[in-house]
């Protein structure tokens, strides 16, 4: 027969099932399981030892067991799981085969799927009234005058480079705009002042670009007093880092970039050169010659025909929107300098490489994954180039439209983390809010899995895999499908899929064709 024996296991709490096939022995009437000899009685077939004992040469010794594997010499099923509740006799009733044991997490979903979405965006109003002029207020009561470059912080607080007004502006994210710093000396004019100081203390001349710093504050490119200036956010006080007017330092920087160590990158553009200045405030070359010129070359070798926007990569290349080139550069931390895109004609049209056309692109901005946002001024578009240089264009009419057009003149973006890309109009005085849908995203359905384990599931998780590049998820509580952003464009990712509950979480989903996507 079989025999279900309990095993209380000494200096441990839990309890082990044995399910062991024995030869009953002969035992007297009467006698019951707690009279089973102990330490130093007789022992034989006839007269068994207690637990945790054992007979050795006729007489029973006492054998501890810290580890549950084997008790009496017999060994445990190790399948028996030891946390079951108990029966009405006090003992342990192991699962029955084939059911879902406590403490099994599922297994893994099923019949995954991944596909790319296709790029929609959407424009909106952010602020602006459309009059060149100057007020504070909520959305279209707000008035700027040639708003040019645009930065967002962490918060998705937009700081505005308001050229004419020669203040710099913030807007929140729900589109109420105050003057953060400047006292808008000679505003509505070309001739404004200098002045370092606290919010209206302060005086700028014509800023035109602006870039949030390492340390939290902002940095703008004072194109007409030939200055860099960081601004706190906290009170807008204003400082000068470098450049003095009078000295050939800058001539009318334009774009400011900062690195993670804290170099800003300048446009200087009347020079023609891309400039670099270390955190103590000392001026180099990065790359120019100094003279309107186009060359692809190091240094001082290149040539640069009056650059604007900046923007700079986690590896510390400087990509320039060389306008008057109408190209898009690349400047390694060396200076080597290459043409990312654009043919160099004075025209629109998408493509890779020189295959792809602006005209006078200005403003800059860069997402989480190297692609780079351009404010195409002439061609009144937002363009979007992937680091291998593939140029698609994201916002604005594509095709010259009768009437008001989409965008009146895109100068400054900015990009926040989820894709949202900020736009300044120099035609219209007023800020844009361009909510994209698809860009570097995969949308992922699945089936639940074939067994849920011990206890519902609480959430899946779908990953997006590509070699050399951070492994990007999306989770849900309960729905069968979402959307994995941040990802490189153009390349094909794997996607998987994991269950969870209260025990644990499951494999990933098996690979297959339909697993694979590669998104816009």
């Amino acid at each position: 027969m079989v025999t279900r024996v309990k095993h209380v296991k000494r200096r441990r709490t839990k309890i082990a099932w044995l399910s062991v096939a024995v030869v009953a022995p002969a035992i007297a009437a009467g006698c019951h399981f707690g009279e089973i000899a102990g330490a130093g009685a007789p022992c034989d077939e006839a007269r068994p030892c207690r637990t945790f004992y054992k007979c050795v040469a006729g007489a029973c010794q006492e054998e501890p067991y810290e580890d549950a594997s084997a008790v009496d010499g017999v060994a445990l099923d190790s399948s028996a799981d030891e946390t079951h509740a108990p029966d009405s006799e006090g003992g342990v009733v192991p699962p029955e085969a084939g059911s879902d044991a406590p403490g099994e997490p599922p297994s893994a979903p099923l019949s995954v799927a991944a596909h790319a979405i296709e790029i929609v965006a959407t424009v909106t109003m952010l602020a602006g009234s459309g009059d060149d002029n100057m007020a504070d207020g909520q959305g279209t009561a707000a008035m700027f005058d040639g708003p040019r470059g645009l930065a967002v912080d962490a918060d998705g607080n937009v700081y505005v480079a308001d050229w004419k007004n020669h203040r710099v502006r913030k807007i929140t994210p729900k589109g109420y705009t105050s003057t953060l710093s400047g006292s808008g000396s000679g505003e509505r004019t070309e001739i404004g002042a200098f002045a370092d100081g606290t919010g209206p203390s302060a005086s700028f001349w014509s800023p035109s670009s602006i870039a949030v710093s390492t340390d939290g504050n902002l940095i703008v490119g004072d194109s007409g007093n030939n200055r860099i200036r960081n601004v706190t956010m906290l009170d807008g006080t204003a400082t000068t880092l470098a450049g003095t007017s009078g000295t050939t330092i800058f001539n009318y920087p334009l774009g400011v970039a900062v690195d993670a160590a804290g170099n800003i990158y300048v446009a200087d553009s009347k020079n023609h050169r891309i400039r670099k200045v270390t955190p103590l405030g000392a001026v180099t070359t990065l790359a120019g010659s100094g003279t309107a010129s186009f060359v692809d070359a190091t240094g001082t070798a290149a040539g640069f025909n009056e650059p604007d926007g900046v923007v700079v990569d986690a590896s510390g290349n400087v990509y320039v929107a060389d306008t008057n080139n109408h190209r898009i550069r690349k400047v390694t931390p060396a200076g080597k300098v290459t043409t990312l895109a654009g043919s160099g004609r004075a025209f629109s049209g998408d493509g890779t490489g020189s295959g792809a056309c602006f005209n006078m692109p200005q403003g800059l901005a860069i997402d989480a994954v190297g692609n780079i946002y351009v404010g195409d001024m002439v061609n009144e578009l937002v363009r979007r180039v992937t680091p291998e240089g593939k140029v698609t264009t994201v916002a604005g009419d594509k095709v010259p439209a009768e009437g008001p057009k989409t965008l009146g003149n895109p100068w400054g973006v900015a990009v926040t983390p989820d894709g949202i890309v900020y736009v300044s109009e120099w035609a219209r005085s007023a800020v844009r809010k361009v909510s994209t849908v698809g860009i570097g995203q995969i949308a992922v359905s699945w089936s639940a899995p074939g067994k849920t384990g011990s206890s519902a599931i609480t959430s899946y998780t779908a990953s997006a895999s590509l070699a050399g590049f951070p492994t990007r998820t999306c989770t849900t509580t309960g729905a069968l499908t979402c959307t994995i952003r941040n990802l490189k464009s153009d390349v094909a990712y794997d996607v998987s899929v994991t269950a969870t509950n209260a025990a644990g979480t499951s494999g990933p989903s098996a690979s297959s064709a339909s697993s694979r996507a590669t998104p816009n």
